[in-house]
């Protein structure tokens, strides 16, 4: 585009002229100008000199682009990110409450319940709806929206069951979690199976005589694009007759499946007590 459909010559501001004289001189190739138009808009221009050789002294000769059109793209842009992140926090925020608004209603629900497995069923139905309600809270507070700190994710995961258990569980709950960005759809089966793993853990595991015993929940990074998530204790173990892979245990049947969900594989082991480690592939740090 000619420079003088752009610029009004007449009215070249002295950022202009300097500009022009130090590329004279060889120390500006090129800048970013703001400038009035003909119709007195401002107008966004990217200017690069380059001084000529020329009979009577250096001649200056300098390639003009608009930017104004790109300054306004990226401010339609920048407006409707905002837009979009302000939908998707308020998103998370109903999603977390109606979440919530369910688990309280089973809550009521099962305070007018007398079968044993009825309530079982109502309670364990409620600490699951709960474990996702609090992706959706940790997503609201995180900083880009996609991701969260899996880790943290999972203290607030213990946290919330040991307390539900309360101080008469006698069990002592250690969490080992590494920082670690996750995105929704993968921190919410592997939330799932570290519930499902630490509520049984604390029901069946020190069952016997309301024996003391340790908990341990950890997560860290094994290197090759891996992670593995871990439940352990040093409770009764499973009995010798259950095996963990074939089971028709609803809760292990889900940690198998979730663990597949999220590409991983679970892996149970027996001991003194039990332990489930699930694997699954992440992204590079």
């Amino acid at each position: 585009m000619e420079n003088s459909s752009i610029v009004n010559r007449q009215d070249f501001p002295p950022a202009f002229r300097d500009y022009v004289e130090r590329a004279l001189e060889g120390k500006l190739p090129e800048t970013e100008l703001v400038m009035p138009d003909r119709q007195g808009r401002t107008r966004r221009i990217r200017v690069a000199a380059f001084p000529l050789p020329a009979e009577g002294g250096p001649v200056t000769y300098c390639l003009l682009r608009e930017l104004t059109s790109q300054a306004e793209r990226e401010a339609r842009l920048a407006s409707a990110l905002e837009a979009k992140d302000a939908l998707l926090k308020e998103v998370y925020h109903r999603v977390k409450n109606n979440l919530t608004t369910v688990a309280s209603l089973l809550s009521l629900e099962a305070s007018a319940l007398e079968d044993p497995r009825a309530l079982k069923a109502f309670d364990e139905c409620q600490s699951r709806i709960q474990s996702m309600a609090l992706v959706h809270e940790e997503l609201y507070g995180s900083g880009d929206l996609s991701t969260l700190d899996f880790g943290r994710y999972l203290s607030k995961i213990a946290e919330r069951i040991a307390f539900s258990f309360g101080p008469a569980a006698n069990v002592s709950l250690r969490v080992e979690a590494e920082s670690l960005p996750l995105e929704a759809q993968v921190a919410v089966p592997l939330g799932l199976v570290a519930n499902e793993l630490l509520t049984n853990a604390f029901k069946y595991a020190f069952a016997q005589g309301g024996r003391a015993g340790t908990l341990v929940l950890a997560l860290r990074r094994t290197g090759a694009g891996e992670a593995l998530l871990s439940v352990s204790d040093d409770g009764s173990g499973l009995p010798s007759e259950v095996d963990p892979e074939t089971t028709s245990s609803l809760g292990l049947q889900l940690v198998r499946n979730l663990a597949r969900q999220v590409e991983g594989r679970a892996e149970f082991r027996r001991g003194e007590g039990f332990e489930c480690r699930v694997t699954f592939p992440v992204g590079p740090r």
